[in-house]
């Protein structure tokens, strides 16, 4: 009876904090390929970084010549959370690229939920990328 009690109050403490996580199933022998890009990871928020986790961008042409690049995230948070990123494209001269679909996109990813998040550059002289993450406060 102790124990019932117990173990019924600690389930109702998860529901009232609010607490929504996400499983996943994944094959255990994937049949894909990725070519993932070595990356360097500037921090300026050190709490920004313990809640969000990018495990890997890999990167491949579509139509011919334009870059696509897609990451790997991961809320490191157990309730949900929305955040907000940007991709800043760069030429062969290291400046940037201006995009009529520059800006900051908003997502939302549950706790510990893990996701794929893509863009494509829209000019074919992007041979560079930067990622940009915030949290979204809004």
């Amino acid at each position: 009876m102790k124990k019932s009690l117990i173990l019924a109050l600690a389930a109702g403490a998860a529901l009232i904090s609010g607490c929504s996580t996400v499983n996943s199933i994944e094959s255990t022998s994937p049949q894909t390929r990725a070519a993932y890009v070595p990356d360097r990871r500037l921090v300026f928020d050190g709490w920004l970084a313990e809640s969000i986790e990018v495990s890997g961008i890999a990167q491949t042409y579509v139509s011919g010549d334009l870059l696509k690049i897609e990451m790997k995230v991961r809320n490191l948070h157990r309730h949900y959370k929305d955040y907000r990123y940007r991709v800043e494209w760069i030429g062969k001269d290291g400046m940037a690229i201006p995009s009529p679909i520059d800006g900051w996109k908003t997502f939302h990813l549950e706790g510990r939920e893990e996701t794929h998040i893509s863009a494509t550059a829209t000019s074919p002289k992007a041979v560079d990328f930067i990622i940009k993450f915030m949290l979204d406060h809004e």
